[in-house]
């Protein structure tokens, strides 16, 4: 089970792919227009810049909890974008390219999240035993 604290995350980083994935797939835009619209996105992202999209606000203040949201949230962008202008790879090296910033991103931020919630975890316990041990040697336990 998705821990409830992890779900936010989760949730911001889905709605932000779900939204660049919908851009790139819009039949009413030019692939020039939707270029334009994913790389004002990864600007944004970059920058950490502040926009009038929910959606990017939302993804931007998780940064400040898990940097690396930042750089698969690009990464995905880099894939979109590989979407707007092309539907289909000639060979298996230009399909695996595209899968390291389409697939390989969204993979990373779980494994990312999971380690550093147990990562976390264990701060919390080797900080305990310091004090413990601490604790010990001042009262000569």
């Amino acid at each position: 089970m998705i821990k409830k604290k992890l779900k936010e995350f989760i949730r911001q980083f889905y709605l932000f792919a779900r939204t660049s994935d919908d851009i790139a797939d819009n039949e009413k835009l030019g692939p020039k227009e939707k270029v334009k619209i994913l790389s004002y996105f990864d600007k944004c992202l970059k920058d950490e810049k502040k926009t009038d999209i929910s959606v990017l606000n939302k993804l931007i203040i998780t940064f400040s909890y898990h940097k690396f949201t930042q750089v698969y949230s690009r990464q995905l962008l880099v894939a979109f974008k590989l979407d707007a202008k092309k539907k289909r790879y000639k060979n298996w090296a230009e399909l695996m390219n595209y899968c390291k910033y389409s697939a390989n991103p969204v993979g990373r931020f779980f494994i990312d999240l999971a380690y550093h919630e147990k990562k976390k975890k264990l701060i919390i316990k080797i900080l305990f035993l310091k004090d413990l041990i601490i604790f010990a040697l001042l009262y000569k336990l």
